[in-house]
């Protein structure tokens, strides 16, 4: 009989986040993975498959943590302009990692090593963040705060 899971996934994936975002997605060894998480090896392959499994869940988990939060926060009518510099700022001011910058960005520079599952979130991740942008810079022309031009 297999023994119960004595550990939350959504925090092994939080965990594995920070790991990923600290050396990045080719340096980021499963020994690296396992101080990170205090799972073993075995533990981890059962739960999430493999690398680049946990990997996909990670970016997933960072889409819908921080970047939707970060969209949802600063992206917002009645902040116009400024929402936009906050939303660029709020990478390197409010994160609490040590590791800044967006992970969705940083992650897009590995992208022809890693699989479909884990370039398919770094699309789903660019392509909300560009629309949430596109959305603000349209509303900011309609109420005069940016010329048509821009």
């Amino acid at each position: 009989m297999a023994r119960p899971r004595t550990f939350e996934p959504d925090q092994v994936v939080a965990a594995a986040m920070m790991c990923f975002r600290e050396n990045g997605y080719q340096a980021t060894s499963i020994r690296d993975l396992e101080t990170a998480t205090g799972l073993k090896a075995a533990s981890l392959y059962k739960a999430f498959g493999n690398k680049a499994s946990l990997f996909e869940k990670v970016l997933a988990h960072y889409r819908l943590d921080v970047v939707q939060r970060r969209v949802g926060t600063h992206l917002r009518p009645e902040n116009g302009l400024a929402g936009i510099a906050s939303f660029f700022s709020s990478t390197y001011l409010t994160e609490t990692s040590p590791w800044h910058g967006c992970m969705i960005a940083n992650s897009s520079l590995e992208s022809e090593a890693l699989d479909a599952a884990a370039n398919t979130q770094l699309r789903l991740g660019l392509s909300e963040m560009r629309d949430a942008l596109e959305a603000q810079l349209d509303h900011c022309v309609e109420i005069g705060e940016v010329e048509q031009s821009v």
